[in-house]
């Protein structure tokens, strides 16, 4: 989108549904959008094996499998930005769509003892779900919108059931609750820039993306949107953990890396808390 400096860049014609504000081929013909392939990798892949490693103490699937999909939607965005490619558009969509179908699971037998499961035939039903989601996405792949539904049904099914458990759980620590809220302002924030640099790209944000000097050139505050979204993935990430942590009445203290952006959790009982589901 906008008015790029080469002509002909090496991925054209593209074939995503979508074409983000970003001006294609701005620095050099081999990489359609990338300031958004750099903010990809590192508010959300990296971010995400921050949490692999150093937020998921119960070592249990559930969140294993969260952080590592959270750092392939990462590696998906960028490959999608890089090249405006239908394959890579769907690397990052769908791993979105398997994450919030992944946190719902761990929210619903969150508070199950550890491999007692409430629900013995519940991963099968998100298989299911996870399949049924997939078809209907290349079904309509090239209708955006189609997505976005999904996403956000999806999502709201998640934040309905965040809420419950982190807010309306009759003792629940004020750290998992702070953890929470601050994972909603991220998303909200990252959720209106980019709406903002949808709705407003030709008239306000490229205008100025293109004008800045030197490698900045091109940057939009779709950037933003990347790491909040990351930021906000890892702290929900986090809050199910500490509530998890809470129902097996495994003891714990709440640290912080990168300085205060992102908190970690620490076992300080002696139960063992290392066994996976």
């Amino acid at each position: 989108m906008g008015d790029a400096t080469v002509k002909i860049g090496y991925w054209e014609p593209h074939s995503s549904s979508i074409d983000f504000c970003e001006s294609n081929y701005l620095h050099t013909s081999y990489v359609a959008e990338p300031h958004n392939v750099w903010s990809s990798v590192v508010g959300l892949s990296i971010i995400g094996l921050l949490g692999f490693f150093k937020a998921n103490p119960t070592h249990e699937w559930r969140f294993t499998i969260a952080h590592l999909t959270l750092f392939l939607i990462g590696i998906g965005s960028a490959c999608l930005h890089g090249t405006l490619h239908w394959v890579y558009q769907s690397s990052d969509e769908l791993p979105m769509i398997y994450l919030v179908i992944c946190l719902v699971y761990a929210v619903i037998e969150s508070e199950s003892p550890r491999g007692k499961p409430r629900y013995p035939w519940l991963p099968y039903v998100m298989v299911v779900l996870a399949a049924v989601n997939t078809a209907v996405y290349y079904t309509f792949q090239h209708l955006y919108w189609i997505f976005l539904l999904t996403y956000t049904l999806g999502l709201a099914v998640l934040l309905g059931g965040m809420f419950r458990l982190v807010f309306l759980t009759k003792g629940r620590d004020p750290s998992i609750k702070k953890i929470y809220r601050f994972a909603i302002i991220s998303y909200v924030v990252g959720g209106t820039v980019w709406m903002f640099d949808m709705l407003y790209c030709n008239t306000g944000v490229l205008p100025v993306a293109n004008v800045i000097p030197g490698w900045a050139r091109g940057v939009t505050p779709h950037v933003i949107w990347h790491i909040s979204a990351g930021v906000s993935t890892y702290h929900t990430i986090l809050a199910l953990v500490c509530c998890r942590l809470d129902s097996l009445g495994i003891g714990y203290e709440v640290s912080h890396i990168c300085g205060r952006l992102l908190p970690f959790v620490t076992i300080t009982s002696s139960e063992d808390a290392t066994k996976r589901d």
